[in-house]
Formats: structure tokens, sequence, C-alpha cells
């Protein structure tokens, strides 16, 4: 799994201002890839093209959209990517029925307007832990895997862990940097009995 850091971000607010201190404190933090939206249309497209490539942008958003609430832009995005992380900016007290609904449809965190910086390290902190213990949970069921397989693809092992590549490609290499397993030959796989698509896959095997 990549760095929180080399994940893309998109920002979803309809305030220059908001967007402008978010966008620059997390560049401050060390993230580069930031998307800017003002309305919650431009916001889902942003998220499906992010997703087209295979990445899970971290989101910030607004609450009060001047198109679209944001249970509803919410609930669109979690439709696309289950594992996605919305942060809700808003003035509303975390305590009102609104905020407690968008929360409990699946919010990751609430962040207070107006916004401090602080807040947002702390956010970020504490998804670094996350990752950490779910990059450690992916890294050592992958070498269950591998230890107990011949062979396997790339394939294979994102259907069994119900990971995406992008999360399993990094321990992958890391992996056969450390001589821990083998790259063979690439495959072609038949993805397809009706149109006899062809897919090729990347092809490893634990040496021992």
């Amino acid at each position: 799994m990549p760095l929180l850091e080399e994940k893309e971000v998109l920002i979803i607010e309809d305030s220059p201002a908001v967007g402008i201190l978010l966008k620059d404190f997390l560049n401050k933090l060390g993230f580069k890839k930031i998307h800017s939206c003002q309305n919650g249309k431009a916001g889902i497209e942003a998220f499906k093209e992010i997703t087209t490539k295979g990445m899970v942008p971290l989101v910030f958003l607004d609450y009060n959209l001047p198109d679209m609430n944001a249970l509803s832009i919410m609930t669109q995005l979690l439709s696309v990517r289950p594992d996605v992380k919305v942060i809700i900016e808003t003035a509303r007290e975390k305590t009102e029925e609104s905020i407690k609904d968008v929360i409990a449809q699946g919010a990751y965190q609430y962040l207070a307007k107006p916004i401090r910086l602080e807040k947002i390290k702390e956010i970020v902190e504490t998804l670094k832990i996350e990752e950490s213990i779910i990059t450690k949970e992916i890294f050592d069921n992958v070498v269950n895997l591998m230890s107990n397989t011949t062979q396997i693809s790339l394939l294979r092992l994102s259907q069994y862990l119900s990971k995406t590549d992008e999360e399993i490609i990094p321990i992958i290499n890391q992996l056969v940097s450390n001589k821990k397993i083998v790259q063979i030959n690439t495959i072609k796989e038949i993805a397809c009995p009706r149109c006899n698509n062809v897919r090729v896959a990347q092809m490893f095997h634990c040496p021992k």
C-alpha cells in the first residue's frame, strides 16, 4: 500500500478561501496530488475519474454545497468505492441530527468550521496509524497465501484478499526485493468465455 501522502486528495468545497486553506496545508503535510471542485456534480465526476485509475482519493466534503447535499454526494461516492474516507466539513454542531445522519451513513471524520489546521493534522495522523495496521494485515495475508501456494497471479491475490492491485503491488515488490518470492513468466488468462477477452497476469511463487 502506498504511503498516505502518495494518495490523491479530492476537495469538494464551494468556498475558494477554504479550498485554498485546505490545499495549502495538505501540501505542507506532504500531499501533492490534490484536486479541487466547487460543487457536488463536479466532485462526483472527478471522484469517478480518479477511481478509474485504481486510486481511492481522500475526500474533504463541504456539508453545504450549492447544487447537492453532502449526504447525497457521499452516498454516490460510497457506491463507487465503499472504502473511501470522506471527511465532512461543516459549521454545524456534531450533535445535530443532520450531521449524525451523515456520520451514521459512512462519513469517516467530522471537521468543524472554522477549520483548525491542528485538527486536519490530527485526522491525517489517525489515518496513518490505521493504514499501517491495514498494510501489515495485507502483508501477512499475502505471505500466508504465497507460502501455501505453488504459484499465484496478482489477479488471484487481489480476488482472494478482496484488495486492489494498488494495495497489493507495493507488498509484492517488497517481497520480490527481499527475495521472499520470485516473479516468473507472465501468462495469458481468458477473462471472458463469451468474448474470449484475454488478460495478461503476472505470476509469482515462493522459492522455498
